[in-house]
């Protein structure tokens, strides 16, 4: 009970000494007693301050009542502090109280049935909005799904839409261009074996049909008619030929040895090769190749190419005619020209020039024993050998082919070559 009283009696002596030094001006120092009371002292005390005392007799009779309420709780220090409360009540500033909403009102309930169905209508609209982008997004993915198996199995004309510009409209667009590629590729396969069993298909009917004859007895097997099979045979064998050298060259397997090639020494080689040809059809061919150029290159087949083209040029022009192989330098590249004074190509025509069995005269070409390949063969070897054919042409007045090729690095001869000029050679 002393120990409660003195507790109490420091209330007490808070409230009485903390009002008296207020009023005096005195400057304090705060604290906290023994027992969780506030504690007030001044450093200079003025006169009318007395030391407070902590005499027992001091407690009223209100003191005593509370300080036996506080004794028989559990909570002293909570009795002591709203003891202390009621004591300083008087003097003490009011207490600062924050409330959230209003005062003394209910905490608020969470509604189950609003709450639930919120979350149910959320719920769904996610869904369904899974729902829809799922349905944008694999729709298009199905839609190429299915063509790439229909492509598989053959049908070369399915397509998908390829509207947009996000990654599943550029994978479309991909798709499209592939079955475009292998659709043509397709049709340009068919037309290939048309036209093959089409070349192939009239002469061996002849062959046929005079091996009969001559088997029935119904023909002679004159000199004659036998070099006119052999002839047919071989035209056989050169069509055979050149379509297993244009295979292998597309698929790049034609086989090349590549070094420094004098390209006039190669120009007067075809040009004597080809002399009797001329002679024969009353033409006059020309060389004109004042100086050496060099190439790197294989040489058999820049022959083959330039032997194509001087006999398209023969077959082309009427007698009386020129033909002329003329060597060029033009700075880092070489120049090969054959220019004949012949028929001349239609401008129509020229897109289709190195097409395999075209021909602009079908029948003049099987006269003279052309495959229609010649020009598609050297296209492919010239570009193998990082050059290019162009034509110029004119009807009624002549072609120019010229084959453009990168001239030999240093532009020299190889060693012991002969780099002499040479003077213009005709007949």
């Amino acid at each position: 009970m002393k120990q409660t009283a003195s507790a109490v009696s420091d209330y007490r002596s808070y409230a009485a000494d903390a009002a008296c030094l207020t009023r005096a001006g005195a400057g304090t120092v705060t604290g906290t007693g023994a027992f969780g009371v506030p504690t007030v002292r001044a450093e200079h005390r003025p006169a009318q301050c007395p030391e407070p005392t902590e005499a027992y007799d001091a407690l009223t009779p209100r003191d005593l009542d509370a300080l036996r309420a506080c004794e028989s709780g559990k909570r002293f220090s909570d009795c002591l502090q709203r003891v202390f409360d009621e004591r300083v009540a008087s003097v003490a500033p009011p207490r600062l109280e924050v409330a959230l909403g209003f005062r003394d009102e209910s905490p608020p309930t969470l509604a189950v049935a609003p709450t639930a169905a919120v979350a149910g209508g959320v719920a769904l609209v996610v869904i369904l909005g899974g729902l829809l982008l799922s349905r944008a997004v694999l729709r298009p993915v199905r839609a190429l799904t299915l063509a790439a198996k229909g492509l598989g199995e053959g049908d070369l004309g399915r397509r998908v839409p390829a509207s947009g510009r996000d990654e599943i409209a550029q994978l479309g667009g991909a798709f499209n261009r592939m079955a475009d590629s292998l659709q043509a590729s397709e049709e340009h396969q068919r037309r290939l074996t048309s036209d093959i069993a089409h070349e192939l298909r009239t002469p061996l009917a002849n062959l046929r049909g005079y091996l009969e004859a001559l088997r029935d007895g119904v023909l002679e097997p004159t000199p004659e008619l036998l070099e006119s099979l052999h002839e047919e045979a071989l035209l056989q064998q050169r069509i055979v030929d050149d379509l297993r050298d244009l295979a292998l060259a597309e698929a790049g397997a034609l086989a090349y040895h590549h070094r420094d090639v004098d390209l006039r020494e190669l120009l007067e080689t075809s040009h004597r090769a080809h002399i009797p040809q001329a002679g024969a059809a009353g033409l006059v061919l020309n060389l004109e190749a004042p100086r050496p150029v060099y190439a790197r290159a294989d040489p058999d087949r820049l022959r083959q190419v330039v032997g194509n083209l001087v006999g398209n040029a023969l077959r082309a022009t009427a007698p009386g005619g020129t033909v002329t192989l003329a060597l060029l330098g033009d700075g880092d590249r070489a120049v090969l020209e054959v220019r004949d004074t012949g028929t001349g190509i239609a401008a129509d025509d020229l897109p289709r020039l190195f097409d395999r069995f075209w021909r602009a005269d079908a029948s003049r070409d099987r006269a003279t024993g052309g495959s229609g390949l010649g020009l598609s063969i050297a296209r492919q070897i010239v570009a193998d050998h990082g050059g290019a054919i162009e034509v110029r042409s004119t009807v009624g007045e002549g072609t120019t082919f010229a084959v453009a090729l990168p001239r030999a690095r240093d532009g020299q001869p190889p060693a012991g070559g002969d780099a002499e000029t040479g003077p213009s050679v005709s007949r």
